[in-house]
């Protein structure tokens, strides 16, 4: 997992060190602050949320950014007649690395409006998870306890449309669907009434939403 991290972090490297070289314009430094509002297609019968920045590097006709961001993963499942459930109360925080490359999808100045396809990798970090059964009968709930967290690897695919409203601020909206092909997973120990070890890996590899937030812009040598 860390090999991975690293030569991915080497690659940005490389690629911006190529790109800085051949670039003719003035290069501008930008930072984001945004929300999200994630959409897991499972049983997405919650609120889910999130908020989170970053750092862009602007080599025309591209951006390569790094970032941090932080969503949310709620929902509660109803299980049938059948069940001894009556429902599941689950809920699961990721904190999330971003390395996106952002490429430009007109021909305009960098401080006119634009639209960017937004393509990446996404280091997906699990924490605080909390999953509780519980019964139709007379009986405790039954909550899974976090032992160990296993990180998940996804692919981003986004369209970004940035507005300017001055030469160094803009504001944003990105629209993103995330593909995870390697799944986070969780172990954990299950309490009463039927204790014991078990796992649990993310049950799906797709996952959209959108963000939007402000952009604010600077002049490499004047900082």
């Amino acid at each position: 997992m860390y090999n991975r991290i690293t030569a991915i972090s080497f690659l940005m490297l490389f690629l911006n060190s190529v790109c800085s070289s051949q670039e003719t314009d003035k290069p501008f430094l930008s930072s984001f602050i945004y929300f999200i509002y994630p959409y897991p297609p499972l049983y997405s019968n919650k609120f889910n949320y999130g908020i989170g920045g970053e750092i862009d590097e602007h080599f025309t006709p591209f951006k390569f950014s790094t970032g941090l961001f932080f969503y949310t993963n709620k929902y509660e499942f109803h299980y049938d007649k059948t069940s001894p459930y009556e429902k599941n109360d689950f809920s699961l925080n990721y904190f999330n690395f971003s390395f996106n490359v952002k490429i430009k999808l007109s021909n305009k100045n960098k401080t006119d409006n634009l639209f960017l396809l937004n393509t990446g990798i996404i280091i997906n970090i699990p924490r605080n998870y909390r999953s509780v059964f519980y019964y139709k009968k007379n009986i405790p709930p039954e909550e899974n306890i976090p032992i160990k967290y296993g990180n998940g690897i996804s692919l981003r695919l986004g369209f970004q449309y940035n507005k300017s409203l001055s030469n160094r601020l803009k504001v944003y909206a990105n629209l993103f669907c995330d593909y995870k092909f390697q799944k986070d997973h969780i172990d954990f120990y299950i309490s009463n009434p039927h204790p014991g070890p078990d796992s649990y890996y993310e049950g799906y590899i797709l996952f959209w939403g959108v963000s939007c937030g402000l952009e604010f812009l600077f002049v490499k040598n004047k900082i």
